[in-house]
This record gives C-alpha cells, sequence and structure tokens, in this order.
C-alpha cells in the first residue's frame, strides 16, 4: 500500500479522494447488495455502480468541490472517534497509529482513510480499525446482533482488497451515553472473508476499467 501523510479533512486530503474509489464508495463500485432473507452478499448491481461512475468521472473532469456534512451526529462522530480508538487500544492492548490515506498499489484509483492502523515490527501495516459513534438504538443492535453491520461490511474489507498483508481488521461502534455497555467490537480475519476479498478485487477492478474507458471516450 501507499501511505500519504496527510491530514483527513484537509484541501489535499480532498484532492487525493477526488475521482478514487473510497472506503465508503466500494458497496456502490461492486454494485454489492445483502440479502436479509439469504444472509448473503450478490455483487454485480449495474444502477448503482452507474450512479457512482458519473460522480467520479465529474470528480476528475473538474476542480474540487469540497462538500462537507456537518450534520449534529456527523460532529459527534469526529468528537468521539478518538476515545472511540483509545477504548479499544485499552482493551485489546494495541498501539493503534494514525493515517491519512492509504492507496492500492495494484489499483490506485481506490483508496481509503482509516480510522487508525497497526503496524508490525517491520513498519508494515498489517491491522487497523474502523469505528462509528451511533444512535443509542443503533448501537444497541449492533451489541446484540454481534457482528459487523452490513452498511459498514464492504468498508471494513476495504483494507484487504487494498492490501494482501492486511491480516485483519476491527471494527468497533461507541457510544459514551451507554454507561453499561459503551463499545461493540469484532475483528475480522482475513482468513474468515477471503472469498468475498476475491470476489470483491475482480468485480472493483472491472469497475475501474469500465470508468476509465468511459472517461477517456469522454475526453478524446
Amino acid at each position: 500500500m501507499i501511505e500519504l501523510d496527510l491530514e483527513q479533512g484537509s484541501l489535499e486530503w480532498h484532492n487525493e479522494r477526488a475521482g478514487r474509489v473510497t472506503g465508503t464508495s466500494l458497496q456502490s463500485a461492486i454494485g454489492a447488495k445483502y440479502s436479509v432473507a439469504k444472509k448473503t452478499w450478490t455483487i454485480g448491481d449495474k444502477k448503482v455502480q452507474e450512479t457512482l461512475s458519473y460522480s467520479l468521472i465529474s470528480e476528475r473532469m473538474t476542480e474540487v468541490q469540497i462538500v462537507e456534512l456537518n450534520t449534529a451526529a456527523v460532529e459527534r462522530g469526529r468528537e468521539l472517534e478518538p476515545f472511540a480508538i483509545k477504548a479499544v487500544s485499552d482493551l485489546k492492548k494495541i498501539n493503534f497509529q494514525e493515517c491519512g490515506m492509504l492507496i492500492s498499489e495494484e489499483m490506485q484509483e481506490f483508496g481509503f482513510s482509516p480510522d487508525a492502523v497497526f503496524k508490525d515490527l517491520k513498519d508494515v501495516i498489517v491491522g487497523g480499525l474502523e469505528t462509528k459513534c451511533p444512535s443509542s438504538k443503533k448501537h444497541i443492535e449492533y451489541l446484540i446482533k454481534g457482528v459487523v453491520p452490513s452498511e459498514y461490511y464492504w468498508q471494513v474489507l476495504s483494507p484487504f482488497l487494498c492490501s494482501e498483508d492486511v491480516l485483519w481488521w476491527d471494527f468497533a461502534s461507541y457510544d459514551d451515553r451507554n454507561y453499561e455497555c459503551p463499545l461493540f467490537y469484532i475483528r475480522v480475519n482475513r482468513s474468515d472473508v477471503e472469498e468475498h476479498i476475491e470476489k470483491g478485487k475482480l468485480a472493483l477492478k472491472d469497475y475501474l476499467k469500465a470508468v476509465r474507458e468511459t472517461h477517456e471516450n469522454l475526453v478524446f
């Protein structure tokens, strides 16, 4: 992976994100849909892929337009993120580090901005953390179900698609208003999701190629 030393939210960070598939848009890029009844994922929904393509190509052809969501929920999430990371660090005795952005060497039109990363003794990123600070109701839902929420599943799998060095990634939900169970934590190991990683990577490569060709056809 290519590690970029950027401040998340800065102009430079927005410039690097523009036109790239990111962790938050990966599910749309591969057209992944989850069936609650069958508890399975299908890949290749053309409609959501097409909609994302319009955004990516427009970002590649125009100057960066920064649109910040500043709702109360978003602001709360930003404020609590360091506390969520510390809660997991204390629980699992993991020394997480900050990171601006990670770009796939194999697919450089794909990258993501992790909440925190973990490096081995060779300074290689082998793990990391995705945190959410949802409503109290959602937090309880996550605690009861005990799995990575489907709405964040592919975001958590992004690091695995980005680099084969990544062995695990943690998901955490944090609610400081819950005085009994403020933290929900679960680890995703590469070996447990290998099938989805391979299918997702193939679908992403095809999608990025299609976006690239559509962009080139417009320009040339």
